[in-house]
């Protein structure tokens, strides 16, 4: 029997046509484990076949609490807001309750650009940027 986690807990017996979707965040299919929400996130089997949250790309903040693993997930930023980095457990854009989520999310600069959530920012008709430098923009002060 394997044990998986996303946002329940399911237990299911080792048969070759077996397929799951967890909740949030991932899905089983014939005993392999598989992303889903978002399909860039990344997960990893504990010792105990549990499978935890570890990253989640750009967009995203990483929900884990080490005392209860079915609540693993990311929440992308909401509208008006955004995040451009990849959130990773224990070392950025993580918090153990998705009531905090948004304090990791950048507020958009209206007068800038348009955000609709996630790491979607899109900057005003004149003011063209790459990727790698409109965070940098985005985030100083209006001159």
């Amino acid at each position: 029997m394997l044990a998986l986690v996303g946002v329940l807990t399911h237990t299911i017996p080792t048969i070759p046509t077996t397929s799951i979707t967890l909740k949030e965040g991932a899905t089983c299919q014939d005993g392999l484990f598989t992303p889903s929400n978002p399909a860039n996130s990344v997960w990893n089997a504990t010792s105990n076949g549990v499978y935890r949250i570890m990253s989640c790309p750009p967009g995203y903040v990483l929900i884990r609490d080490e005392n209860e693993a079915s609540l693993d997930r990311c929440v992308p930023c909401a509208p008006d807001t955004y995040s451009v980095e990849e959130a990773v457990f224990g070392e950025k854009l993580w918090d153990r309750s998705v009531e905090n989520y948004n304090k990791y999310c950048h507020a958009c600069p209206r007068s800038r650009a348009r955000c609709t959530g996630a790491n979607d920012v899109r900057p005003l008709a004149g003011l063209l940027r790459t990727l790698s430098s409109l965070s940098r923009y985005l985030l100083a002060p209006p001159p």
